[in-house]
């Protein structure tokens, strides 16, 4: 599975998420290697996924308490299929971007802002691109490869020792789990702000990848911004915990872009995307080790898809058009007759989803009726009955309207549950105790959607008395792990299940 862990401090452009910039100690796995400190107001990354390859563009504005070098870290289970100078343009063109799909502000006029030698390490690459000094290496061993990066300072005229206990445990679980790639970016920072060059990484991942845990090492507050541009609608229930959509004039930035927008942005990214992509911004601002879970989508999401029927026509007597709408688990369904000079005429329908509109999001199906060609048709006013389907919209409250030649015939307010089902998976069942279930919740926790179960499970006090036990346990509902599982006190006496 290519993935790529890149940790970063923010750029000179100021974008419109997270306002409010405070300097953070060591930010996005940058290890400093004198005994000044390393402070960046934030992380950002402009990061494109087809499915199959990701682009990383990636830029650092930094600054320092007196004249250091800096050592970046990036764990990667595949070899970098290309590194690149980036262009600082590319998040200015997102920045443009952003205010054009929303040019006007709502409401309050409030602005949600964005703001040595190892025996078992192999270097596979190394290039100088501006200020960055790239070497990417693989090791299978968390010692040899801590080894071989200190080996690294001290031949480049610096003697540092970079092992923690925190460092160590991060970069064996990121081993363990087959990441067998790692890039070191050595730069210089000085006392004084300057932008060092956006570096662009192109490698092949079945997941959209941009790594949190990792960032964890260091401490302090930091704000990360990231811009993703994916070919449908993520699941914003693949968010991990503290991460949400950005907002800008109170909307959340999720828009569709075409080909010439991206290539705005980046040539690769339209060569990678292809005529169009959507554009989703999300954030997170809190405490570093508060970081807990990377962020990860397996699949992009195609977006909302109308399936729609014309039924054959009839003459009538009524001269209004009508339709009802219906909500079925998380489908929307929409079924009505509207009124052409004949029945001979055929409807179409065409899905619209405005992304500058206010909250709740509007989706709009509009109606069309053309006539039929060599058709030999009864003069008489037509009545043309139709049904459709609107399916995999996010959870969220939907204004859906069914508009017929520019005029609302329907109109409906509409709420789409999380996961659309109360009934717990069978995945998820298979991390809990033996025990009955009492309660099931879904909800959202730390921003991320979760199932609470309560249940009672049979156990043994003092390893013979038999007893009930309540239990009660969270459950991460896209990838069925157990987040926290809490018991009485006193259940260290018992045998559990």
């Amino acid at each position: 599975m290519g993935r790529i862990v890149k940790f970063f401090l923010a750029m000179l452009l100021p974008l419109l998420f997270l306002a409010g910039v405070s300097p953070a100690f060591a930010d996005r796995g940058m290890i400093p290697v004198s005994d000044v400190s390393v402070y960046g107001p934030g992380q950002k990354a402009i990061i494109a996924w087809n499915g199959e390859e990701e682009i990383l563009i990636l830029s650092t504005d930094v600054y320092a308490s007196g004249d250091t070098m800096v050592l970046e870290l990036l764990p990667l289970p595949a070899e970098p299929q290309g590194i690149a100078a980036g262009n600082f343009d590319s998040f200015v063109q997102v920045e443009e971007l952003m205010i054009g799909h929303f040019p006007f502000s709502w409401g309050d006029g409030s602005e949600g802002r964005l703001a040595g030698d190892g025996e078992g390490i192999e270097i596979v690459f190394h290039q100088e691109i501006g200020a960055h000094d790239i070497t990417v290496v693989r090791a299978g061993d968390v010692a040899e490869l801590i080894h071989w990066a200190e080996g690294f300072l001290m031949d480049h005229g610096m003697a540092q020792e970079i092992s923690s206990p925190r460092l160590e445990s991060v970069a064996e679980g990121y081993i363990a789990e087959g990441y067998e790639f790692f890039v070191f970016d050595l730069i210089e920072v000085t006392s004084d702000p300057r932008s060092i060059e956006p570096i662009c990484y192109r490698f092949e991942t079945d997941v959209l990848y941009y790594p949190l845990v990792i960032s964890s090492v260091a401490s302090g507050e930091t704000e990360i911004s990231l811009f993703l541009l994916t070919p449908g609608l993520i699941n914003l229930a693949e968010l991990p915990p503290g991460i949400t959509v950005g907002l800008l004039y109170g909307q959340p930035v999720r828009f569709e872009i075409n080909g010439e927008e991206l290539r705005s942005i980046d040539s690769e990214v339209a060569e990678l995307l292809g005529d169009s992509a959507w554009f989703t911004a999300v954030k997170y601002e809190g405490a570093l080790d508060d970081l807990e879970s990377d962020l990860e989508f397996d699949s992009g999401r195609r977006g909302p898809e109308l399936t729609f029927h014309s039924l054959n026509g009839s003459c009538t007597a009524e001269e209004g058009s009508t339709a009802t709408i219906s909500l079925l688990d998380d489908k929307v369904l929409f079924s009505g007759t509207v009124i052409a000079a004949t029945p001979c005429h055929e409807l179409g329908a065409e899905l619209v989803v405005p992304s500058n509109i206010l909250y709740p999001q509007g989706v709009i199906v509009e109606l069309t009726a053309y006539e039929s060609p060599d058709t030999t048709c009864i003069q008489c006013i037509g009545e043309l009955p139709f049904t459709g389907e609107i399916s995999q919209l996010d959870p969220g409250e939907y204004d859906i309207f069914i508009l017929y030649e520019g005029s609302t015939i329907a109109q409906q307010r509409i709420e789409i549950e999380p996961l659309g089902s109360a009934l717990i998976p069978d995945y998820i069942l298979q991390v809990l105790r033996e025990q009955e279930i009492q309660r099931l919740e879904l909800t959202a926790v730390d921003g991320s959607a979760s199932y609470v179960v309560e249940g009672v499970a049979e156990a043994r006090l003092f390893w013979l008395i038999p007893i009930h036990v309540e239990i009660k346990t969270t459950i991460g509902a896209q990838w069925g792990e157990m987040l926290q599982e809490e018991t009485p006190w006193w259940s260290f006496f018992c045998k559990l299940p």
